[in-house]
């Protein structure tokens, strides 16, 4: 009886034994894949709520007489920030200034212009990778348009306040936790009020370097 009752005893002593080391090799097996990854693969971009950044574009005006005096392409200097509301709902606000210097139609006077315009509105950014964010966004857009014409008589100044909108789309690609490059294509309406109506908006299209916190 004795032996019979070791016998089993020991058979039962091997099992819980075989059972305790399998469970220990399933943890460690599995704990590197979630309790113990480091820190920076575990925290996610998003968990960041404000963003700012510096942009630079090239400005393609949708006027074929704006392109007419003051050339098909021109430098756009930006800077924008955005604050998250929800997971995949952000606000902006952007800043930009155009400046550009061009010759009229007709007698080929020396003129300037200015263009400081302020956007703001919503976006929808959505991650596809740890690394990669894609989004779109929409709001309005308020400018004011300085021009100055350099006359062989006389200079001639002139503005006009711009109304319209903004359509909002790019592509963030993060080097870390809170630096990431932004390749963006933005499309600006922008009503002027001149004499004759003039659209002042057009295409945005170049890159931004920026950081979350």
């Amino acid at each position: 009886m004795n032996k019979k009752f070791l016998k089993i005893f020991c058979f039962l002593l091997f099992v819980f034994l075989n059972t305790a080391q399998a469970e220990n090799n399933y943890i460690a097996f599995v704990a590197p894949t979630t309790r113990f990854l480091p820190e920076n693969e575990q925290e996610k971009v998003s968990e960041n709520k404000f963003s700012t950044e510096v942009r630079c574009a090239a400005f393609v005006p949708t006027s074929v007489r704006f392109r007419k005096i003051y050339g098909d392409v021109g430098a756009d200097y930006q800077t924008e920030s955005s604050v998250k509301f929800a997971q995949n709902i952000h606000g902006w606000i952007n800043f930009s200034w155009f400046p550009k210097s061009g010759h009229s139609v007709g007698l080929h006077d020396h003129t300037t212009l200015n263009i400081p315009d302020l956007s703001l509105g919503i976006k929808f950014p959505y991650r596809f990778h740890k690394k990669c964010v894609v989004y779109a966004g929409i709001g309005p857009a308020f400018a004011m348009v300085y021009l100055r014409n350099h006359g062989h008589c006389a200079h001639q100044n002139a503005s006009s306040f711009g109304l319209g909108g903004c359509v909002k789309s790019g592509f963030n690609f993060f080097f870390s936790r809170t630096v990431f490059l932004d390749v963006f294509a933005d499309y600006y309406y922008l009503g002027t009020f001149f004499k004759d109506h003039v659209n002042a908006g057009g295409l945005k299209a170049g890159l931004g370097l920026g950081g979350t916190y």
